[in-house]
C-alpha cells in the first residue's frame, strides 16, 4: 500500500532491531500438510517466518492475544486473536474456523479447520481437505493481525489462489492496518488488490496520500527497468494508466465487440 526503503547497515545488532518489527512473506508459503514445525525462537519475537512456516505455532501460543481494535472484523464479539482469524478467513471460506494445537512430545503443531452453521459445526479437517488458497493466506492475516503500530509487513502476491472476492476483501484489511500505521509494502499483480485499496480510499478506510503505488515496466529492447508512480485521488480513481498497467481486461473487451 505504501512505501518505504529499508537499508539496514552491516551492523548485525541493528538489523535484529529491525527484524523484530518486520515481518515479511515470500511467495512461496506453506502448503497444506498434517503438521506444522515449532519455533519458540521466533514466535517469542512475534514473527512466523518468511513463508508462514510457523503461523500456527503463534496461533496455539498467542490465540487469546489482543489484536488491535481497528483491525477487529466486524462479526467478531472480543478482539482475541484466534476469533478475529476465523472470522477473516471466513471472508475467503465462508463460515470456517481456525484451530491450532501444539503436541509437544512430537514437536509439532496440528492445524485444524472446521464450518459452524448456526448451532451445529462440523466434523476437523485438516488443512489438506480444504481449498489451498485456505492456508496459502493465513499466514498473511496472522502478518496483518499480529503487527503493532510502527511495524512494517511486506507481501507477496497475495492474491495466490484465492477468488477475487477474497482478494478484495484482503485489500481492505490491508487499508484498514496501513491507516492506523502500520506500515506495508504489498507486490502484486491483481487487479482485484489494486480495485480494493480504490474502493477503500472511497470509503475513506485510508487516504489516497498515505498510499503509494509503482508500477515496474521494461520498454521493447531496453534494459533499464522504469518505475512509474500511479496516482490515486480522494475518490479512488487513477488520473493516468501507464501502457500495459491492468489494461488488459479492457484490450480483451475490445475485442470481443470488435472495437
Amino acid at each position: 500500500i505504501s512505501n518505504i526503503n529499508l537499508l539496514p547497515d552491516e551492523n548485525e545488532e541493528t538489523f535484529n532491531i529491525l527484524y523484530d518489527d518486520f515481518q515479511y512473506l515470500q511467495t512461496d508459503r506453506i502448503v497444506p500438510q498434517i503438521s506444522y514445525n515449532l519455533s519458540n525462537e521466533m514466535v517469542d519475537k512475534n514473527l512466523i517466518g518468511f513463508k508462514g512456516e510457523y503461523t500456527a505455532h503463534y496461533l496455539a501460543k498467542n490465540r487469546h492475544k489482543e489484536v488491535i481494535s481497528v483491525l477487529k472484523h466486524p462479526k467478531s464479539q472480543t478482539t482475541q486473536l484466534l476469533e478475529n482469524i476465523s472470522f477473516w478467513l471466513s471472508d475467503i471460506s465462508e463460515n470456517i474456523e481456525v484451530k491450532a494445537k501444539i503436541f509437544d512430545e512430537l514437536q509439532q503443531v496440528d492445524l485444524k479447520y472446521s464450518y459452524v452453521y448456526g448451532d451445529k459445526t462440523t466434523q476437523d479437517y485438516t488443512p489438506l481437505n480444504v481449498g489451498f488458497g485456505i492456508t496459502y493466506s493465513l499466514p498473511i492475516i496472522v502478518s496483518i493481525l499480529k503487527a503493532k503500530i510502527g511495524d512494517l509487513v511486506i507481501i507477496e502476491n497475495p492474491e495466490s489462489h484465492l477468488h477475487p472476492r477474497a482478494q478484495s476483501r484482503l485489500a481492505t484489511l490491508f487499508a484498514l492496518a496501513s491507516s492506523i500505521g502500520i506500515q506495508l509494502i504489498i507486490e502484486t499483480h491483481s487487479d482485484h488488490i489494486l480495485n480494493g485499496i480504490r474502493v477503500a480510499i472511497k470509503k475513506q478506510i485510508i487516504n489516497p496520500d498515505k498510499t503509494k503505488i509503482y508500477y515496474f515496466r521494461k520498454e521493447k529492447d531496453k534494459l533499464e527497468t522504469i518505475i512509474d508512480t500511479i496516482e490515486l485521488n480522494e475518490y479512488g480513481s487513477i488520473n493516468s494508466y501507464p501502457k500495459y498497467f491492468f489494461d488488459q481486461f479492457d484490450n480483451d473487451l475490445d475485442e470481443l465487440l470488435g472495437l
